[in-house]
């Protein structure tokens, strides 16, 4: 096998290994986040909402444990800054190679390249802190596989701001440079804004480890309120642009035809406590059988 097969095999499976896990992890979130956005009718098996969350949490394990998935990432990215493992120059890692990147501060709203460039200094930034972390422990004497044991929290908080950081240049380059309408372009543009501010806001640690202030996290705050307020007439245009088929959602709630009530009655009389509701006295038949007996003496 020729040297530069083997190197795209490696990249490509570091690659996958943490996008998977990463993607697996969110996923979940994201079903448990639906789920509570729908209120009591989340619970329902109608809803289809606790078939996905099952199939989607289940995603953490099969094909690889999540956990494991991140520390093959980790591992690699360590060969890399050991000079073990040879990149191609326009790798997605090879930022790691380079001085330590500038933090540019936000000048009022923060755009595209500006949070590019936020999110390579805080993955930059927790990858070598966990490799520095990983070669202090062998200094002092641990034999390697026991200061990498040791060591692994650092190093899966580093393989996910690597994966972080790739998602997010990926996506902006593909909605900056996609065949598309300006009009849509413009909305694509605020959906993926918002993606980025929402991982800044909800893991913002890293972020102002990497130089972001306190004040300029407000900011963004502010941003993202205001980009929810002009997506808002777009959510359910992108929500149906996935074009999932009833078949496959199988859900009350997410029908085409947003019958959502008259398909939740319709579910209730199928089931079997309300069998009896047809009928003229509107009770479960239980009431008859066990307690109606005791009525007198209540």
């Amino acid at each position: 096998m020729a040297a530069s097969e083997m190197r795209n095999r490696c990249h490509l499976h570091a690659i996958s290994s943490g996008l998977k896990a990463y993607c697996a992890d969110q996923g979940s979130r994201a079903v448990e986040t639906c789920r509570r956005a729908c209120g009591g009718h989340g619970f329902l098996l109608a809803s289809g909402l606790p078939r996905l969350y099952a199939t989607t949490v289940a995603a953490c394990t099969y094909e690889g444990e999540n956990t494991v998935l991140f520390l093959q990432t980790a591992r690699y990215i360590i060969k890399i800054l050991r000079k073990q493992q040879a990149i191609a120059e326009d790798s997605s890692f090879q930022y790691l190679l380079q001085p330590m990147p500038n933090c540019v501060p936000l000048s009022g709203s923060a755009d595209l390249p500006t949070l590019i460039r936020l999110f390579r200094c805080a993955a930059y930034q927790q990858i070598h802190a966990a490799a520095q972390s990983l070669q202090k422990r062998i200094d002092e004497g641990v034999i390697p596989d026991l200061a990498w044991n040791s060591c692994q929290i650092g190093l899966i908080k580093a393989a996910q701001a690597h994966i972080q950081y790739y998602i997010a240049a990926k996506y902006a380059d593909w909605v900056e440079n996609s065949q598309v309408s300006d009009n849509l372009r413009t909305v694509l543009r605020r959906l993926c804004l918002n993606y980025l501010l929402y991982v800044v806001l909800d893991s913002s640690g890293p972020f102002l480890q990497a130089g972001l202030t306190k004040e300029e996290l407000a900011q963004i705050q502010n941003q993202e309120g205001v980009l929810l307020e002009e997506l808002r007439p777009d959510a359910v245009a992108l929500v149906d642009a996935f074009d999932f088929h009833d078949l496959a959602l199988n859900s009350a709630l997410g029908s085409f035809d947003g019958r959502v009530y008259e398909r939740l009655y319709n579910l209730a009389l199928e089931a079997p406590l309300n069998k009896t509701q047809a009928k003229v006295i509107m009770v479960h038949e239980s009431y008859f059988k066990y307690l109606h007996q005791y009525k007198s003496k209540l």
